[in-house]
């Protein structure tokens, strides 16, 4: 049995008790659970105390990767997890990710995301379908990209890139993927769903949120760096 390190950076996130509380309810006994945090109130911190085993804090204004990374650089399962702090996972995540990398070659794993079943419209729906849809084309065309609400990798080969690239303030979820790439498979899991909040679309509106994403991506590849974050509280 592969021993899995489910890691999360918060930013001052309300939801990371609803995460984390799933995550205990799937967690092995080899298992564990990191949070990185970045300038939460100390409510905040007393849930993250609570229910993961480490707790490291960073500056409020380093990175979103730069938090992905301190949190893995403290863990110890042959399988590490990269996950935003308003994510839910299903009840069967540890099986499917032994699944996924019982293959020797496999490095890396994405998955489908939609909305929080009981929160979703149909217009969620759609838009996240055809995100879903873009990703599993880069797969399909040898690019994989993936979303940063849910990553997976073997530890060693994760190690061995560097990890995110902290420099980045957006892209980082796919930057790693197509780094991780050259040196082994990036596997997209079917029939593995997870869920965020609907925070972001409710605030931007779908449109708006497709159109900065489809920018950071132009300005990725373009080589133009994203000099500012673009955070969406998430309660």
């Amino acid at each position: 049995m592969s021993s899995i390190s489910y890691t999360l950076p918060v930013h001052r996130d309300a939801s990371i008790g609803r995460a984390l509380r799933r995550l205990i309810e799937i967690k092995r006994q080899s298992d564990e659970i990191i949070v990185c945090d970045q300038g939460s109130p100390r409510e905040i911190i007393d849930v993250e105390r609570r229910y993961a085993d480490k707790v490291v804090q960073i500056n409020e204004f380093d990175t979103i990767p730069a938090a992905r990374n301190a949190a893995a650089l403290e863990a110890k399962g042959e399988i590490l997890v990269s996950m935003d702090p308003d994510v839910i996972v299903p009840g069967n995540t540890p099986n499917r990710l032994e699944e996924a990398f019982k293959e020797e070659r496999a490095v890396a794993a994405a998955c489908d995301v939609y909305v929080y079943p009981w929160e979703q419209t149909p217009s969620d729906r759609v838009f996240c379908k055809m995100l879903n849809l873009r990703f599993k084309l880069g797969f399909f065309l040898g690019r994989p990209e993936g979303r940063g609400e849910f990553q997976a990798f073997r530890r060693t080969a994760f190690q061995r890139i560097g990890g995110y690239n902290d420099r980045l303030y957006a892209g980082e979820d796919s930057d790693v993927l197509l780094r991780i790439s050259r040196i082994g498979k990036v596997v997209y899991l079917r029939n593995f769903e997870v869920y965020e909040s609907p925070r972001r679309y409710r605030v931007k509106g779908h449109i708006r949120t497709g159109l900065l994403w489809a920018g950071n991506s132009l300005r990725y590849y373009l080589g133009i760096p994203i000099t500012r974050y673009e955070r969406v509280p998430k309660n």
